[in-house]
Protein backbone atom coordinates (compact mmCIF):
# COMPACT_ATOMS: atom_id res chain seq x y z
CA UNK A 1 0.00 0.00 0.00
CA UNK A 2 2.81 2.38 0.85
CA UNK A 3 4.43 1.66 -2.50
CA UNK A 4 1.14 2.39 -4.29
CA UNK A 5 0.93 5.78 -2.58
CA UNK A 6 4.51 6.52 -3.56
CA UNK A 7 3.78 5.70 -7.18
CA UNK A 8 0.66 7.88 -7.08
CA UNK A 9 2.65 10.84 -5.84
CA UNK A 10 5.08 10.37 -8.73
CA UNK A 11 7.28 13.41 -9.29
CA UNK A 12 7.38 14.60 -5.69
CA UNK A 13 8.59 11.25 -4.43
CA UNK A 14 11.15 10.74 -7.20
CA UNK A 15 13.13 13.57 -5.62
CA UNK A 16 13.31 11.56 -2.37
CA UNK A 17 14.79 8.11 -2.97
CA UNK A 18 14.71 7.44 0.77
CA UNK A 19 10.91 7.33 0.63
CA UNK A 20 11.05 4.72 -2.13
CA UNK A 21 13.43 2.63 -0.04
CA UNK A 22 11.23 2.98 3.04
CA UNK A 23 8.14 1.89 1.13
CA UNK A 24 9.90 -1.07 -0.39
CA UNK A 25 11.24 -2.12 3.01
CA UNK A 26 7.74 -2.06 4.48
CA UNK A 27 6.33 -4.19 1.67
CA UNK A 28 9.18 -6.70 1.99
CA UNK A 29 8.75 -7.01 5.77
CA UNK A 30 5.02 -7.61 5.50
CA UNK A 31 5.34 -10.24 2.77
CA UNK A 32 8.14 -12.04 4.66
CA UNK A 33 6.06 -12.21 7.85
CA UNK A 34 3.05 -13.52 5.92
CA UNK A 35 4.97 -16.29 4.15
CA UNK A 36 6.83 -17.33 7.31
CA UNK A 37 3.51 -17.81 9.08
CA UNK A 38 2.18 -19.95 6.22
CA UNK A 39 5.37 -22.02 6.10
CA UNK A 40 5.21 -22.69 9.85
CA UNK A 41 1.58 -23.83 9.61
CA UNK A 42 2.48 -26.24 6.80
CA UNK A 43 5.38 -27.67 8.81
CA UNK A 44 3.11 -28.27 11.82
CA UNK A 45 0.54 -30.07 9.67
CA UNK A 46 3.23 -32.19 8.02
CA UNK A 47 4.74 -33.14 11.38
CA UNK A 48 1.35 -34.02 12.86
CA UNK A 49 0.46 -36.14 9.82
CA UNK A 50 3.75 -38.01 10.10
CA UNK A 51 3.23 -38.74 13.81
CA UNK A 52 -0.29 -39.94 13.14
CA UNK A 53 0.92 -42.35 10.47
CA UNK A 54 3.74 -43.62 12.69
CA UNK A 55 1.27 -44.40 15.50
CA UNK A 56 -1.46 -45.87 13.30
CA UNK A 57 -1.09 -49.24 15.04
CA UNK A 58 -2.69 -47.75 18.17
CA UNK A 59 -6.06 -47.06 16.50
CA UNK A 60 -8.09 -48.20 13.51
CA UNK A 61 -6.81 -46.03 10.65
CA UNK A 62 -9.53 -47.35 8.34
CA UNK A 63 -12.26 -45.97 10.65
CA UNK A 64 -10.47 -42.64 10.78
CA UNK A 65 -10.18 -42.47 7.00
CA UNK A 66 -13.87 -43.33 6.51
CA UNK A 67 -14.87 -40.61 8.98
CA UNK A 68 -12.59 -38.15 7.18
CA UNK A 69 -14.07 -39.11 3.81
CA UNK A 70 -17.60 -38.58 5.12
CA UNK A 71 -16.65 -35.22 6.63
CA UNK A 72 -14.89 -34.05 3.49
CA UNK A 73 -17.78 -35.14 1.25
CA UNK A 74 -20.18 -33.14 3.45
CA UNK A 75 -17.94 -30.11 2.84
CA UNK A 76 -18.17 -30.60 -0.93
CA UNK A 77 -14.85 -32.32 -1.66
CA UNK A 78 -14.57 -35.04 -4.29
CA UNK A 79 -12.85 -37.65 -2.12
CA UNK A 80 -12.59 -40.12 -5.00
CA UNK A 81 -10.06 -37.87 -6.72
CA UNK A 82 -7.98 -37.43 -3.51
CA UNK A 83 -5.23 -39.76 -2.37
CA UNK A 84 -5.03 -40.99 1.23
CA UNK A 85 -2.44 -38.41 2.28
CA UNK A 86 -4.64 -35.57 1.02
CA UNK A 87 -7.65 -36.97 2.87
CA UNK A 88 -5.61 -37.28 6.03
CA UNK A 89 -4.23 -33.75 5.80
CA UNK A 90 -7.60 -32.18 5.00
CA UNK A 91 -9.25 -34.18 7.79
CA UNK A 92 -6.66 -32.90 10.25
CA UNK A 93 -6.89 -29.34 8.94
CA UNK A 94 -10.68 -29.30 9.35
CA UNK A 95 -10.41 -31.07 12.72
CA UNK A 96 -12.98 -33.66 11.67
CA UNK A 97 -14.02 -35.77 14.67
CA UNK A 98 -13.67 -39.52 14.30
CA UNK A 99 -15.24 -42.49 16.06
CA UNK A 100 -11.87 -44.03 16.88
Amino acid sequence: MATAHLVKWGGRVSKHPGLWALGETGVNLLSTAYFRHKETAAEVLSSYTQKLLENSDKFDINKVMKDYEFGLESRGYDVFSMDDLEKLQFGLAYNIQTSD
